[in-house]
């Protein structure tokens, strides 16, 4: 036995999976797969079966949605407390995120 050698493992070697990469299951063909979400423009994380190619999104993480339900019920009070205010674009977009949110944590139940 060489001693500048390591001594020989019967034990593969551990090899550690992308950190980036998430356990997720095709809603399409119940594939389980690991993959790495693409953002979508409100921050919905999308994936891309490699099975069946079926993209699919899951609901938003915690931080974005109370992001966007704190900004939402701003702007609503903030509407409220102002006569004749109108909603904007970002308060249309927000709300579009949050009832989308709400479909998406329905469907995955």
């Amino acid at each position: 036995m060489n001693p500048y050698e390591p001594p020989k493992s019967q034990n593969p070697p551990v090899s550690f999976l992308n950190a980036d990469t998430h356990p997720v299951t095709c809603p399409h063909c119940n594939e389980a797969f690991r993959g790495a979400p693409k953002k979508t423009f409100l921050g919905f994380q999308q994936y891309n079966c490699p099975a069946c190619s079926q993209k699919f999104k899951y609901p938003l993480s915690r931080g974005y949605r109370i992001t966007y339900w704190v900004l939402l019920l701003g702007s609503f009070v903030t509407m409220v407390n102002k006569p004749g205010a109108q909603p904007n674009l970002f308060t249309l977009l927000m709300a579009i995120a949050v009832i989308s949110d709400l479909y998406l944590m329905w469907k995955r139940r």
